[in-house]
Formats: structure tokens, sequence, C-alpha cells
């Protein structure tokens, strides 16, 4: 029986190699001819190096031939985001600013770290300009799509990489996340992705937006995120932010499961508005960890939007970004990336060090809530992937992409490890995210309690012949040229940066289909009150239950502790009443039990 070689992981690859009844050649062919085939319409690769995929490829084969892999990625066909350089290869930045001809010498510690693994290094993928947005078109490569709708956005700015690895274009990839790129795609597109705590994995040079910036891997499976996490995590002396190397072997207590562990669930943040049927696939999902044993309850981690505090860190790293080009190079930005830079050119000396401050606030309020609990469980996003070549749904009254992703850029912010996995899909097949965030360092048990998700609820893969193949047929037969001189037109990349009026709370809303086209949601009347909770399953293992965290004198977040088993939860504090969702009595509240197939 044939097989179809992209489907398989960077894990069954490996075991293929290693028995010989596959070769790093067949794997790589397999990618490349999947790449030929989609990415005309995919638009993933904004570069692609055959030549030397094939020839790296043919020396992997040699080497397992005799017995003697180079590293523990030997062979295994992988993608590079282009904002992280890459000797030998235009690192473009998604920006018609930068010069193709370099020249280019450098490896960055991940890409240098993959190389020495023995990863057969596919190409570039593409990213919005300096991976300003939390979307993927640029002016230099056009419009990146989603593997589960062509006509949607996989989310950005590490879109590229996710809509490669979901259409099985290498199983592998590397992103970036400053604010939730590897995160936000990652939901987008039904994958598993992985921002580690700052540090962990070596960055050189240092993003121009600083410490919120992350580097992660961005796989099919908690498996292969873990092998990559012992390649990506080795030492580089080039970043003088790293943490202390760390040896461990990622893959090491992978299948521990959660028995025991205390987790928090907050839907929303205590303040996030999320699309009803993102939030019912969300609830659903938490169900299954109070089902593999882990006690989980009901409580936000009480901090107020950080969104200020994030928009001055991003804003003036923007504002940075543009400081080096010419009047002639500001031209050819991105509207949008400009006028966030001009923004950030505005910020003061005092708005910079009161964002320092409050942004050291957050941090110690997540120290001490995670004192308290060992994970907390939110939505990934609060809406699913909508209208691509936009930074924001379509009459959705916002203006910028930071509005609906309020789940992702807290943590950045506080450089916690945070995850995503697949839990399930709206009423039109798109991919919904669970986000897994867990206290500074403890990278490895958000990698435990992702793989347990996992166990329960396997992760699906696009059925790449119902959803692109018509399409790549009509692309085909269009003629072929280079993707860096196909960009979208000025006016198309525009329209998605058109401003318009935010919402006057600030917060995402919950998405109607009548403001929102496309954007899958349910009626107004539906939606009008929390989920109704269900009688829980007589084996359930840990009781869900609702409490609020209280501010103490001092200004940090003390955590409530649970309710005893059983009772009923503590009542918010009136301080706590402000939340854009309707708060739930003063009773015991109990997830609905997992539906079964």
């Amino acid at each position: 029986m044939k097989q179809d070689l992209c489907s398989f992981t960077a894990t069954e690859l490996l075991a293929g190699y290693r028995a010989g009844t596959i070769s790093p050649v067949e794997a790589t062919r397999a990618a490349l001819a999947r790449i030929k085939k989609l990415n005309p319409v995919l638009n993933c690769f904004n570069l692609v190096d055959e030549k030397g995929a094939l020839a790296a490829a043919r020396a992997s084969e040699a080497r397992w031939g005799k017995g003697a892999p180079m590293g523990p990625l030997d062979g295994v066909p992988t993608s590079i985001k282009d904002i992280i350089l890459t000797k030998g290869w235009p690192t473009r930045r998604g920006s018609k600013t930068t010069d193709p001809s370099g020249p280019w010498n450098d490896d960055a510690p991940a890409v240098a770290r993959l190389r020495e693994a023995g990863a057969m290094l596919l190409g570039k993928t593409t990213t919005p300009e300096f991976g300003w947005k939390g979307v993927t078109d640029s002016a230099l490569t056009g419009i990146t799509r989603n593997p589960w709708n062509t006509d949607r956005t996989p989310g950005g700015s590490s879109g590229g990489g996710a809509a490669a690895v979901a259409a099985g274009m290498g199983p592998l990839t590397i992103g970036t996340d400053g604010g939730g790129s590897i995160r936000i795609p990652c939901g987008f597109t039904g994958l598993f992705g992985l921002k580690p705590s700052f540090g962990r994995v070596p960055a050189w040079p240092l993003s121009p937006f600083g410490t919120v910036a992350h580097l992660g891997p961005m796989t099919r499976t908690v498996a292969d995120a873990a092998l990559m996490m012992n390649v990506l995590t080795l030492p580089d002396a080039r970043d003088w932010h790293a943490l202390p190397y760390d040896p461990r072997d990622y893959r090491v207590g992978l299948e521990d499961g959660i028995r025991g562990l205390r987790i928090a669930y907050s839907p929303d943040l205590g303040y996030v508005k999320v699309d009803y049927e993102v939030a019912a696939l969300v609830r659903e999902a938490v169900q299954i960890f109070a089902e593999l044993g882990a006690h989980v309850e009901e409580v936000g981690p009480g901090f107020e939007n950080p969104a200020e505090i994030f928009r001055v860190h991003w804003y003036a790293g923007a504002a940075y970004v543009l400081s080096a080009l010419t009047a002639e190079q500001r031209r050819l930005v991105d509207p949008g990336l400009r006028e966030v830079a001009a923004e950030g050119a505005k910020v003061t000396l005092k708005q910079h060090m009161d964002a320092v401050q409050n942004r050291g606030a957050l941090g110690v309020a997540m120290n001490a809530f995670h004192s308290q609990y060992d994970l907390l469980l939110t939505p990934t996003l609060p809406i699913p992937a909508f209208e691509a070549g936009k930074e924001v749904p379509e009459g959705s009254g916002m203006k910028r992409w930071t509005e609906w992703t309020p789940f992702s850029y807290p943590f950045n912010l506080t450089q916690q490890p945070a995850a995503t996995v697949p839990c399930g899909f709206t009423s039109t097949g798109l991919p919904v995210g669970l986000q897994i965030v867990g206290p500074r360092y403890a990278d490895a048990l958000v990698l435990r309690a992702a793989r347990a998700f996992e166990s329960a609820r396997p992760f699906q893969m696009p059925d790449l012949n119902a959803v692109l193949e018509p399409q790549a047929t009509e692309a085909e037969a269009a003629p072929e040229t280079a993707l860096a001189e196909q960009p979208a037109p000025a006016a198309e990349i525009a329209a998605g940066h058109a401003a318009a009026a935010p919402d006057a709370t600030g917060s995402v809303k919950a998405t109607e289909p009548a403001a929102a086209p496309g954007v899958p949601g349910t009626p107004a009347a539906d939606r009008t009150g929390p989920i109704t909770p269900a009688t829980p399953k007589a084996d359930r293992t840990g009781p869900i239950t609702s409490a609020t965290p209280v501010a103490d004198p001092t200004g940090s977040v003390a955590p409530q502790k649970p309710a005893a088993e059983g009772g009923a939860a503590a009542k918010p504090s009136e301080s706590d009443t402000t939340g854009t969702r309707d708060r739930a009595a003063d009773t015991t509240i109990v997830l609905p039990p997992r539906k079964r197939s």
C-alpha cells in the first residue's frame, strides 16, 4: 500500500528511517511535491530550496544507511519562519525594504541547532512585515491562506509555517511569538504550538520588539514538539537573555498524565467576550482534564486587561523597527505598521517606565496565582479564523489585531510558557484551540498536560483532497512565477488596515453572523447567557468550582483557595463584577460531560 509520507509526524518518519522502511529522500520528495502542488493556493513558502533539500536528504539517507544519523532530527523536513536568520538564504522579514542580496552569513541559534541535529531545511515561510500583526499577508509575498478553508486566514505572524505543517509540507516548523504569533496560527489551523518560557530557546539577534518575543516549535503532535525542544533549547552564547541550559529530555515524563494537578480554568480572563461556539468547545475540552484526574476549578487569574501595557511595548518596538528606514523605504511599508509605529514614536519615557512597572506587577500576580494552581486553561482565541487578507474581522468594529487576541499577549508580558492544543471544530469546520499556561520555567509540565489532552482527543488534520484539490488544479494551470514577484495588490493589502471604530470597552465582542460575514457563530438570541451547566458524569474525579481571586491590600493578586469539595464556591468580590460576561451564581459550577462518539 502506498504511504502518504506527508501525513507522517517527525517521530514516525524517524522510526521509519531507523527501520529502513522509508528514507529521507522519499520524505523530502513527498514534501517538495506537496509544496509544488499546494503552495500556489496557500502561499506558505516564499523561498523553497529544492536542490539543497534533496542534497541534504541524500546525505541523511547515507548516514541512516550506515546506522550513524547526525542527530535526533536527521532527515526530517523542516521549515523556517522568514524572520529567523538562515545562512545562505535571504531573510526578507516580509518586507520590500530588505535587500535580498545580503550578505546572509549567519544562522540564528535555532537554525544552527536544527542543522546540527540533521533537520532537512526546505525553505522559508511567509510572515507579515517584520511579524507585526496576528495575520499573515504582506506587500512582498501576498496573502497566506488557511488549509481548512482557503477563504480564511491561518493567523500570524507565523502563519506561513502553520499553514505549511497543517497541509503536510513537512511536519516541523519554527516560529516566533511576540504577542501570540505561534499560538494564534496554530489555534486557527488545528496544530500544537508552544511558546516556551522566555529565554528557554536562545535567540539572536534580539527582536526589535524586545523581551516579549519568544521562539518555539509548531507541530502536529506534542511528541514532535518535545523532540524539537530537545534541539532548540541547546545553549548559544549569542543570547545574553538565555536561561541556564537545562539538559532535560522533554520526552521523558510526557506520558505521566495530569492526575492530581490543580488546574484553573478561566473562560474569559474576566474581561473577554468569546464567540459562543468557541466557548462551548473549550468548556467541553476542559472537562477532559477533570476526567483525566486533575482538580479543575473555574477561576480567573484576577488581572485587568493588560492591553495598554502590551501596546506600549509593541508599538514602541514597531517605531524602533521603522526608525532605521529611509523615507523612501518607509513608503514601501505596510500602512498598518506605519500607523502603529507612528503611535509608538509618541510614547513618552514616563509611559514606557509605567508600562515596565505594570508589566512587573502582572508577572508578580501570575507568580502568586501559580502558587495555588499548577496550570491555567483558557481559549486560545475568542473567535474562529476570519477572512484572509484582513487584520481584523470584517464588520467587527475593531481596528487592530490585538483586539481579537486578548488571551495570548498577557503571557508574553509575563514570559510564561503557553501552548495551544486543537480542541474541536465550529459548525463550519474551523479549528478551535485551548490554551494551556504554566508557571515560568514549567515548559515540561505544559507539554505533559498537552499530551494528556491529546491522548484523550487525538488531533486531526484537514482533508486536503476535499478542501484544496479543485483550487490547486486551477492554480497549477496558471503560469508559475516566484512568489516574491506576486505581491497582492496594494489596495487589497490596505483593505485589511482600514480604521474602524473600536468597541468602547476595548473588549472582543461575541461574533454575530450578520455583523461579521463568514465568521461562524450562533444567533444572538442563543448567546445571551452563560453556558448552562450539565450534570457531571458519575466517574468524574475532580470537582470544577467557581471562584474569583481577591486583591490584597498590597495590590498583588491573592488567588482564592478552592471551595471545599461538594460545597459552594466563593462569591465574586465586588471589584470583580465588571466583566463582560454574565457571572455564575454562588454555586458550584460543573462542566458538561464530554460527548463520546
